[in-house]
Parts: structure tokens; sequence; C-alpha cells
């Protein structure tokens, strides 16, 4: 956050806007609010391997958050990385996160309040087949700029099923 720090807030967003600018995020927004989810580049291999569907609960008039439900156990991320390229998955990933900004931004016009999105992380049944470095590095190529570009996508994250290790890891990090 760059609460009282306009010098700061001025950065950010002059960093954002060129960002836009280099990867002609206008035009993606166009086309992801015309189309669905299933229209996206590389959809077909993302779904089939990583089905991470980002909802609008009651309909795309609704005021309520869009929300992405990660169910961790279903997912094949080495699989999904045999499939495609980190670029493919950041192109895709960039598709994904405009969509769910777009949500959030049509609602904060319609209600003036800050909407951001949630995202729900089931970690039932997770086992260690389910890592992959490949994926890895794609998530972490897709999210360096969607951390700053894309922070109404950042609200509320609710885990569910964590393994006892995540518990322990997560209270020594804090």
């Amino acid at each position: 956050s760059h609460k009282l720090r306009p010098d700061k807030a001025g950065a950010a967003m002059r960093a954002t806007i060129e960002w836009r600018r280099r990867h002609n995020v206008d035009a993606l927004r166009e086309f992801v609010l015309g189309h669905r989810q299933e229209d996206f580049p590389l959809h077909d291999h993302c779904h089939r391997y990583f089905w991470t569907p980002i909802y609008i609960p009651r309909g795309a008039d609704s005021e309520w958050p869009p929300f992405m439900l990660i169910n961790s156990p279903i997912l094949h991320p080495s699989a999904l990385m045999k499939r495609i390229t980190i670029d493919d998955y950041v192109v895709y990933s960039m598709h994904m996160s405009e969509w769910m900004a777009a949500h959030c931004d049509r609602i904060t016009r319609k209600t003036r309040h800050l909407t951001k999105a949630v995202r729900v992380v089931a970690l039932g049944g997770l086992r260690l087949r389910h890592a992959s470095m490949a994926f890895a590095r794609a998530a972490s190529a897709a999210a360096k700029d969607h951390v700053d570009c894309y922070p109404q996508n950042l609200g509320h994250l609710f885990i569910c099923n964590a393994p006892r290790a995540m518990k322990i890891i997560w209270d020594t990090a804090a």
C-alpha cells in the first residue's frame, strides 16, 4: 500500500499505465469482456489440467465480488506445463486477471465501494505429485506484474483444509 506516500503512489500508477500500454491491455479488456472464459487462448489446456474458474455469484449484473476457486487436489500443473510454455501461461493468466479486474471495476463503479476479488484455495488431499517447478516458474512470471497491476484481484484469500505442515510454516513465517 502507498497510503500517505503520494510519490510512491504516483510511481506505481505510472508503472501500471506503462505496463498496460506495453501489453496492449485495453484491447485485451475489450476481448475478455466480449467473450467467455472458455474462449480465452489456451483455455482448453488450462481448463483440463489446471481448472481454476472465476465465478460471479448471482450473474454478471451482481454486486457480489468475483471469486476464483482453486481446488488444489484436482490440479495437474506438471501435465499442463508439458503442453504449454511459461509465456503461454502468462498470456492465459493475463486474460483471467483482466476478466476478474474488469468485473471488480464494474462493481466498484456501480456501488461506489472498492471491490476486490476473493480467492478460495482448497488444499485437502494435496500431495507431492501436485508440485511442479516448471509451473512454479510460470506462476511466478505471471504474478510478477500482476501483483502491482491488478490490486483489485488480491482481496480476500481463504485457505481450506490446509495440511498441518502448512500451518507450522505459516506460524513460523508470521
